[in-house]
């Protein structure tokens, strides 16, 4: 276990800014039981992502498209507006 205590106001003030995300296949393991709290202490859902801890590298293409689909999602709520990078 760890003894870090997060701030939860400083959380909360910068939820916008945020987003916790889980892998699949690691349900098991501390950083994904982190990753969770830290959503629920922000007030937000934890971004989930096939595979475990090494997703992005065995599953390159889905972890790109979580990933553009998490950031078109993020700038849209928060008013910001970014190009489409799709080829």
């Amino acid at each position: 276990m760890t003894r870090y205590q997060p701030n939860p106001a400083a959380l909360i003030a910068a939820k916008d800014k945020i987003v916790p995300a889980v892998g699949t296949g690691s349900a098991s393991t501390l950083p994904y039981r982190c990753a969770v709290t830290l959503a629920e202490m922000s007030g937000v859902a934890a971004a989930e992502f096939q595979g475990g801890h090494t997703g992005y590298f065995l599953r390159p293409r889905a972890c790109a498209a979580k990933l553009s689909s998490l950031f078109q999602n993020h700038y849209r709520t928060v008013g910001y507006l970014i190009p489409n990078c799709s080829r």
